[in-house]
């Protein structure tokens, strides 16, 4: 699974401003790439972010912006580990039910 060069994403949003200048070829730069699931989210959900993370840097026309956010959206919400890893974090966001109708 480590050696995958495609994957399917839930969320890629990428930046509204192009980055070339006049008659330039511009990069397609993704602000933030993230999962939705109806199940409880774990480390390895945001590990396989991190990976397509990198692979987008290695693209030729898309390129993962410097702050380039990973968003985890769950029904049932995230594990123990998964939270401590995200509250050490800027770039991580996690969004159960409550957070996406309450807000924080």
């Amino acid at each position: 699974r480590d050696r995958r060069r495609s994957f399917e994403l839930d969320i890629a949003a990428p930046s509204v401003e192009p980055l070339g200048g006049p008659g330039k070829p511009s990069p397609v730069v993704i602000q933030a790439i993230g999962e939705v699931k109806a199940t409880r989210l774990d480390t390895p959900d945001l590990a396989r972010l991190d990976r397509i993370t990198d692979l987008i840097a290695g693209h030729k026309r898309i390129s993962p912006a410097p702050t380039v956010k990973r968003l985890l959206f769950s029904l049932d919400g995230f594990t123990t580990d998964l939270s401590e890893a995200a509250r050490h974090r800027h770039d991580v966001e996690l969004v159960d039910l409550h957070r996406l109708y309450e807000g924080k």
